[in-house]
């Protein structure tokens, strides 16, 4: 009985010991996802480019593994022939399994079918062998009613006399205008005035706005600027944030090189269109 006792309470000690092995493994466990760092580039998508230049000016970093960049693949790619875009879906993971995924909108250049451009060539063909038959047949029309259109010479003297009457008439008019009071002269400008105020406003409609909370920010080389942390508004009347920051633009500085970096921050909507650039610092140390 005694050692029966005995077991019992030795599995339990073991049971307990696993149970605080398991603990402490889960909290010691990698479950930190790695983090896209993006730049601002200018690269136009088209269905024949290399795929490593749509990697470029994107960087990828986690908490353990430090740079994963090079771990960054390209899972898929959606091309929008009619809006001239495409949308490129790019993924990370760490040595702990941790995935990440996101999608970068690019503008895009697409070349046009080789059927579309015969028939526009045979149609621009046919126009021209259409036009030159027109002059032909015009060529060929007979002179037969040049007889009907001839006019005397008191006909002739008639109009003359009829458009003499006419530019006299007008000069009156123009000379009664030009003696109008001086004030007259500035209400059209005046009534242009709230049509160019309104013309303004129409232009800034659809720009997406960005505020940056601070005016510079320090880095360790080899990183990127925390920019969701250092953006304080960024929203359009179309896009999500999300959107808006795979499309946040910044001039180029190396991440590698310690030293100051004055540069410009804008973003763009889908639709092309592009905030105030926001002046910048970076320091690399």
């Amino acid at each position: 009985m005694n050692q029966n006792k005995i077991i019992g309470i030795g599995l339990a000690l073991l049971n307990t010991i696993l149970l605080l092995f398991c603990i402490v493994r889960y909290m010691q466990a990698d479950r930190t996802a790695p983090k896209f760092l993006l730049e601002a580039t200018d690269i136009i998508y088209s269905p024949d480019m290399d795929m490593t230049e749509l990697v470029q000016g994107i960087t990828a970093n986690d908490n353990r593994d430090g740079d994963v960049t090079d771990r960054i693949v390209i899972e898929k790619i959606t091309e929008k022939k009619k809006e001239q875009t495409a949308v490129v879906y790019y993924a990370v993971s760490d040595r702990s399994g941790n995935v990440t995924k996101i999608s970068k909108l690019f503008h895009a250049e697409y070349p046009e079918p080789e059927a579309v451009q015969e028939a526009v060539g045979i149609q621009g063909t046919e126009i021209e062998q259409t036009e030159a038959g027109l002059q032909e047949d015009a060529a060929k029309e007979p002179d037969a009613e040049e007889g009907s259109v001839e006019e005397t010479v008191d006909e002739v003297a008639d109009r003359q006399d009829a458009a003499g009457d006419d530019e006299e008439e007008q000069t009156d008019e123009e000379a009664e205008e030009a003696v109008l009071p001086a004030g007259n002269d500035t209400q059209p400008d005046e009534a242009q005035q709230p049509a160019e105020a309104e013309n303004t406003e129409r232009v800034n409609i659809g720009v997406p706005e960005l505020v940056l909370g601070r005016s510079e920010i320090t880095i360790d080389a080899g990183t990127n600027p925390p920019w969701t942390e250092i953006i304080e508004t960024m929203r359009d009347d179309k896009d999500n944030y999300e959107t808006l920051y795979y499309n946040l633009k910044v001039s180029q500085f190396n991440r590698n090189r310690p030293g100051t970096y004055p540069v410009t921050v804008y973003v763009e909507d889908s639709d092309g269109n592009r905030s105030q650039e926001v002046p910048f610092t970076i320091i690399v140390r």
